[in-house]
């Protein structure tokens, strides 16, 4: 699960988000949106337990950049 403003329009119609990796760099992620509930969506891609993502304000974010996370956000597999 993750908060709807996580999520980012990407090309062709589909959905990502961005996660920060090792070195606080941004990178985009392509996720199927498999359900909505509320203010959160569950969703699937390639990700690793535990990685953190950005969970809003995605849309001033480009890849590649280095970020401070704030309040960091993992991904569960539950």
């Amino acid at each position: 699960w993750v908060p709807m403003s996580a999520l980012t329009e990407n090309i062709r119609g589909l959905w990502s988000l961005y996660s920060i990796n090792e070195n606080s760099i941004t990178e985009r992620k392509v996720v199927d949106l498999i359900h909505i509930e509320d203010r959160r969506a569950f969703v699937r891609g390639n990700f690793a337990n535990g990685e953190t993502i950005v969970a809003d304000g995605v849309h001033r974010l480009v890849p590649g950049l280095a970020i401070v996370p704030q309040n960091p956000i993992s991904i569960s597999q539950d």
